[in-house]
């Protein structure tokens, strides 16, 4: 396994293994990020079991994973976020966008490819939702660097917004893999930001709301 991997491993199951420790005394958003990291880790465990061990195709897993995802960050957001159109259409979105995803799944990219289509439909949705509340935020009285949740939005926005346009080359151009450096560097230096981030947060937070 390449060192670039093994760090990315770590990483993943370090934040995982903190956030189920913690988790009684997390807070609702750090108690959902927590259940996304331990989707993350089964996931990746799985698909690197299909790939390695059995020499299969390790795809399938990321179709279960997009979809459970999107559904715990968005109701996050449905929760942090005060416009009540913004709530109802989070709220419509956690029975739709599946159902959306699993139409990706029949008619565009099956099992065997990996879900580019629909991690970008989430990745996009969320990005909004990140904006939205940093809007939401800025306009109010507290301060919000001072709020833990301020550093889990940004996390997601970094995360969303780098996600958008590599999803989007590989959509159009076929572009994320090993061969083209820029692109797949820039994939893998925002999860090992997003990952670590996710793990300082957690050893952080301590209020239970």
């Amino acid at each position: 396994m390449s060192k670039i991997y093994i760090i990315y491993y770590i990483l993943v199951l370090s934040a995982t293994i903190v956030g189920c420790i913690k988790f009684i005394k997390l807070s609702v958003p750090f108690k959902l990020l927590t259940i996304v990291l331990l989707v993350t880790s089964i996931t990746e465990l799985v698909a690197y079991y299909l790939d390695t061990i059995l020499q299969k195709p390790n795809t399938l897993p990321y179709h279960i994973f997009q979809a459970i995802e999107y559904v715990l960050v968005a109701s996050v957001y449905k929760n942090c976020i005060n416009n009540n159109k913004v709530k109802k259409f989070i709220n419509s979105s956690l029975f739709v966008y599946p159902a959306a995803m699993l139409y990706f799944t029949v008619a565009l990219q099956p099992l065997s490819t990996y879900p580019s289509y629909s991690l970008m439909l989430s990745y996009s949705s969320i990005f909004i939702f990140t904006l939205i509340w940093f809007y939401e935020s800025f306009n109010s009285e507290v301060y919000p660097v001072k709020n833990i949740f301020f550093w889990f939005n940004t996390l997601y926005f970094l995360l969303s917004s780098v996600s958008i346009c590599t999803l989007s080359l590989t959509n159009i151009f076929n572009l994320l893999s090993e061969n083209n450096i820029i692109i797949y560097l820039s994939h893998l230096v925002i999860n090992y930001i997003f990952y670590a981030g996710c793990l300082v947060l957690i050893m952080f937070e301590k209020e239970k709301n």
